[in-house]
């Protein structure tokens, strides 16, 4: 069965968009990709300056979560100004 072709900034911006915590597995049924092609993807984001990430530990299992790529993140400009537009007016 052929994979997709997925690159490391693909899979990046589908962690970060999703915020959720990922291990090989849940990556690879999520995306549709053998294990090991996930795993070999979050050795790269987790080698890569230019992502930061978070990793914990539940028992023998490695959690990685994105918090963010240099220079972009997690908001869209519609979905920053509908924070901006919360924050502000919603004191009112």
């Amino acid at each position: 069965m052929s994979q997709p072709h997925m690159t490391t900034h693909a899979v990046a911006l589908h962690m970060l968009k999703t915020g959720h915590s990922y291990t090989a597995c849940i990556l690879a049924r999520e995306l549709g990709l053998s294990v090991q092609r996930a795993n070999s993807l979050i050795a790269n984001v987790m080698a890569a300056k230019k992502y930061q990430i978070e990793e914990f530990h539940a028992k023998s299992t490695r959690y990685i979560r994105l918090l963010s790529i240099v220079g972009q993140d997690k908001y869209n400009d519609s979905q920053r100004a509908q924070l901006w537009n919360l924050a502000l007016f919603a004191a009112q």
